[in-house]
């Protein structure tokens, strides 16, 4: 089995408010763990061990996968509290989808400085699900917009991280799983090549809020954000 998941600041609904997401940029410590996580930041609804709803990317990556010869009972969105339950002796691969692993991009880092009351949850919660990994004998991969902060053997090897993947995936992750999973020696870190709009697989199931891709990035072109780019409305209406 492979499982796809994101740490658990990126797998709620946080109460139906998509902006209150920011919130997962915070500094610990202006409320109890507990208390945040209750109040903020639920879960995404699970069925059988399956997270109902997931980040777009990590949807778009269980479509390349499927239309790549993959199955529905070889691929799995899990949310980390199910992961201990959920991996198995044949579970070769855990793929984390990461937007901001280390907390060090911009919302993150100012809300941090504004506070300081402690290290921001996004990262805690990703290193907290790197060490729940740490301790099964399974291949951790990271992936995602955010993935090039831990794009660094150094790192890597500190965190626990086997292998990472920047840049489009839709085509060179299957690929990629399907070496890892036949034992096949792969560079620890791989570069995905420009996937064509007509090839961005449609997803094959429901979204955090139900949100789809029209544009990603920004047309200023910052060298720390995502590039921009755009879809046609045909393919995102049908998709």
């Amino acid at each position: 089995m492979i499982i796809l998941t994101a740490d658990e600041t990126m797998m709620s609904r946080y109460r139906g408010g998509i902006f209150l997401g920011f919130s997962t940029c915070s500094p610990k410590g202006i409320l109890p763990d507990w208390l945040y996580f209750a109040a903020f930041a639920p879960p995404v609804q699970r069925s059988k061990g399956r997270a109902v709803t997931a980040d777009f990317g990590l949807r778009v990556l269980e479509a390349s996968l499927l239309n790549n010869g993959f199955s529905e009972e070889e691929v799995a969105i899990v949310h980390p509290r199910d992961m201990k339950k959920m991996i198995g002796p044949d579970t070769k691969i855990i793929a984390i989808g990461a937007h901001d692993p280390l907390g060090i991009n911009p919302p993150t880092s100012t809300f941090v400085d504004m506070v300081r009351t402690g290290p921001p949850y996004n990262r805690i919660k990703f290193l907290e699900l790197l060490d729940t990994l740490s301790k099964m004998n399974v291949k951790v991969v990271v992936g995602g917009k955010g993935a090039w902060q831990v794009a660094d053997p150094v790192i890597m090897d500190k965190l626990g991280i086997d292998y990472v993947h920047l840049g489009e995936g839709k085509i060179s992750v299957p690929r990629m799983f399907r070496s890892i999973v036949n034992g096949e020696d792969v560079p620890r870190v791989v570069t995905g090549e420009d996937v064509p709009v007509e090839v961005i697989p449609k997803i094959l199931g429901p979204t955090t809020h139900g949100l789809v891709e029209i544009s990603r990035g920004c047309c200023r072109g910052c060298a720390f954000c995502t590039p921009g780019r755009y879809k046609p409305f045909g393919p995102v209406r049908s998709g």
